[in-house]
């Protein structure tokens, strides 16, 4: 996903090591933005990372209309 919507990619890193990641980006749906994937190291979970990723993507999807989460 990196590659394909570099521009749509929050990283967390601890120092130099990536920790997590979130995507985001414009819906297929009119006036929706949409949080892709959300992803953190396990050893790294109850350490709010996936937090301050998720709350970092909807501040980049400010201006959308509605905000949704894919879940696989």
């Amino acid at each position: 996903m990196a590659y394909r919507w570099p521009e749509n990619l929050l990283v967390a890193k601890d120092g130099e090591k990536v920790i997590g990641f979130a995507g985001y980006g414009e819906s297929e749906e009119a006036g929706y933005g949409e949080i892709l994937a959300l992803y953190v190291l396990k050893e790294y979970h109850d350490q709010k990372v996936g937090y301050a990723l998720m709350n970092a993507a909807i501040k980049k999807l400010e201006g959308y209309d509605k905000i949704q989460i894919a879940l696989i």
